[in-house]
């Protein structure tokens, strides 16, 4: 494809998905585009149905099609595995679901492809492949890690997406030590140590107002009292009661930052944290 015509598609794409997140509310990261999609059914703005169908081809992880009255959009996938969130090339499927949605929300679905030029299908793939890679793995979430691997599982996508979207835009993922305390798991993008608060820069810059936020997983276990658990209500431990969401207690009214669970200072602006706040109880 020219270069003119992919940034093209670049720009359509980055459009649309600015559009879809306004209207559907999807400003953070991760993002499961299974449950997405009941959410989008539930509003009940477009009539989505989303079909398995093991028979598909081997060249077709999916297609879209929209019915001949466009009152409905039938979504047509291969059989996706109930843990698929554990398993990279299983994460696959979660790009998969965004790519169709992609061909939904940039408006592909309205002709068939039967109707449509082999030049016309790459640009709306190329579209698609761009509103699922920004809605997936969004650049202000991708300096909060310090691999590929742990990006993949952090924003439920497999490897190989996270390395195609590491050379689109240039990120490097690199592991950074502090000077002062010694801790070598620092991601690119932080601005202060998160286990004593150090500067890692001459001059801090202000955290930038980015659009997407990244919302950390939570921890298997209470970061407080140790208790292994699942289901907790409300990301509350069931036997401390603490929250196991940990954020930055910022004064004044700088905005509050989400924190990884072992974090005592924000890694954005140094503020100390609601974890470290709970460890002097």
């Amino acid at each position: 494809m020219e270069p003119l015509i992919l940034a093209e598609c670049l720009r359509n794409a980055a459009v649309r998905l600015r559009k879809f997140r306004e209207e559907y509310g999807v400003w953070t990261a991760p993002v499961d585009t299974f449950r997405l999609l009941r959410e989008i059914t539930e509003r009940g703005k477009i009539r989505v149905q989303w079909e398995k169908d093991a028979s598909l081809p081997e060249d077709a992880d999916a297609f879209t099609v929209c019915s001949s009255d466009g009152d409905r959009i039938l979504i047509v996938t291969r059989e996706i595995p109930l843990n698929w969130k554990k398993i990279s090339a299983w994460r696959r499927n979660n790009f998969t679901m965004a790519h169709e949605l992609g061909h939904i929300f940039c408006g592909h679905v309205t002709t068939p492809n039967a109707g449509k030029s082999p030049a016309v299908r790459e640009m709306e793939d190329a579209e698609a492949d761009a509103f699922a890679a920004g809605l997936l793995t969004p650049v202000e979430a991708l300096g909060h890690f310090c691999s590929v691997k742990e990006a993949a599982e952090a924003l439920l996508v497999s490897e190989s997406a996270i390395r195609r979207r590491m050379r689109d835009t240039g990120i490097l993922f690199a592991i950074r030590t502090c000077p002062k305390c010694g801790f070598d798991r620092i991601p690119p993008a932080a601005d202060y140590c998160r286990m004593c608060g150090q500067s890692l820069q001459a001059n801090p810059h202000p955290p930038a107002e980015h659009d997407v936020r990244y919302l950390p997983p939570l921890p298997e276990e209470c970061p407080i009292c140790g208790l292994k658990e699942t289901g907790a209500p409300e990301g509350r431990c069931m036997n401390c009661d603490n929250p196991k969401l940990n954020h930055c207690l910022p004064e004044y009214d700088q905005r509050q930052h989400w924190c990884p669970a072992d974090a005592l200072f924000c890694e954005t602006c140094g503020a100390r944290t609601l974890y470290s706040e709970l460890l002097k109880r």
